[in-house]
């Protein structure tokens, strides 16, 4: 039996749709099918350039539109009767129709971040900035610990007292060991000093004395040294420190014999310049603490000691007579 068709005309002002998004705004003469059908129904005379929309009776809303002139899918309706499938025939028809994005709908809630893409290719180099300012010095260079040792037989040498007159002269054996700790701050060294060193050492005295007569005793200037006797001197100081702007203290630079004072040396407390060359620059030279002991010979009729420490002065040595 003959399906029937018949003429319909529709007349959409806006339609929103909810499925598409269009809205049309033209009068339509359009064929109407029945109820859920599909463009793939049509009489075949209509397959070339077909245009198919879902239409609402009730609403007047196209929910979508398809044009598909070969017919490779379709455009299906409600199947509820709800809507109904309209085919737009003609090319007229396709070019009456005007289809517009309708508005925007609320955004969407955000999606997760996707994975990093690959690096991109490094850009050009940008020009050069400014000169910073001048950082702070970096901490001095690390260097090896190590010791330094040197004897020197003296003869002759003066001994001062409590009055700072000279009451003996002594004869002994001085040994002086130096220990480079580490590297400080060039500051440390004083102006000019380009490296600085921390040292510690000992010094060790062992030998002979022999009073002088007439002269004032060591631990009291108000009496006097009866007769030239010898005795026993032994001492020295386990807390030397000092700083130095050399690191290379030689031992063969103090010498091996030493008669008299100066040039020697002018003071125990600086005998340790001479491990270094001239021109080094010290800071802070510290004999810490010392001690000596003087004490006459057994053979005497009068055995005296005398003690000289950083803590201060004992006993004494007057020598009254000569030992027997």
């Amino acid at each position: 039996m003959r399906k029937r068709t018949r003429i319909v005309a529709i007349t959409v002002g806006v339609a929103v749709v909810a499925g598409g998004g269009y809205a049309a705004s033209t009068a339509i003469a359009a064929t109407k099918t029945r109820p859920n059908t599909s463009a793939a129904t049509m009489d075949s005379k209509h397959k070339p350039d077909a245009v198919g929309l879902c239409f609402n009776i009730k609403s007047r809303a196209i929910r979508s539109a398809s044009v598909d002139p070969g017919y490779s899918s379709q455009a299906t309706c409600a199947q509820d009767g709800s809507e109904q499938f309209v085919l737009l025939p003609t090319q007229w028809a396709i070019d009456k129709l005007k289809l517009k994005a309708g508005p925007a709908g609320p955004a969407g809630p955000k999606g997760a971040t996707g994975h990093t893409g690959p690096q991109g290719p490094a850009g050009p180099i940008g020009p050069q900035g400014p000169k910073g300012d001048k950082g702070d010095n970096g901490a001095p260079a690390p260097v090896a610990k190590k010791t330094f040792k040197a004897t020197t037989h003296l003869t002759n040498r003066s001994d001062s007292g409590t009055s700072g007159e000279t009451w003996a002269k002594d004869t002994m054996d001085r040994t002086v060991t130096i220990t480079r700790e580490y590297g400080v701050p060039k500051e440390t060294c004083g102006a000019g000093a380009t490296v600085c060193y921390y040292y510690t050492g000992t010094l060790v005295d062992d030998g002979t004395f022999t009073t002088i007569a007439g002269a004032k005793t060591p631990a009291d200037p108000s009496k006097t040294i009866g007769a030239a006797i010898t005795g026993s001197i032994e001492g020295g100081t386990e807390g030397i420190s000092f700083y130095a702007d050399s690191k290379t203290p030689d031992e063969l630079a103090v010498p091996a014999t030493g008669a008299g004072d100066p040039p020697l040396t002018s003071s125990t407390g600086e005998w340790v310049k001479q491990f270094f060359p001239t021109g080094t620059k010290f800071a802070q030279l510290d004999l810490g603490g010392w001690s000596w002991t003087y004490k006459t010979s057994p053979s005497c009729d009068l055995v005296e000691t005398h003690t000289q420490t950083t803590a201060g002065v004992s006993g004494n040595i007057t020598a009254p007579v000569a030992c027997s």
